[in-house]
């Protein structure tokens, strides 16, 4: 299982306009403890910058949606009969 964080950074070298920094991060939750969040956007110092990144992962997720209908619709009835 996945899960999703946003995190905001006060405490940052590089100054920005707003003084935080929001990113969003990823876990994947296998119950062994040792899973490290990976960031899953850019560092965004403002609501536009953050707005683009969401807006970027949403476009890849509707490609990836698009390629998994796409090679659904290939196999057809097919596929649960090759993968029982």
């Amino acid at each position: 299982m996945n899960t999703f964080e946003l995190e905001f950074l006060d405490d940052v070298h590089q100054p920005a306009p707003s003084g935080v920094i929001a990113r969003v991060r990823v876990a994947r939750m296998s119950g062994s403890g040792d899973d490290e969040p990976r960031d899953i956007t850019a560092d965004c110092a403002s609501q536009k910058e953050f707005d683009e990144q969401i807006n970027r992962l949403i476009a890849e997720l509707e490609r990836i949606r698009g390629q998994a209908h796409r090679k659904f619709s290939a196999y057809g009835a097919r596929w649960p009969a090759m993968h029982s």
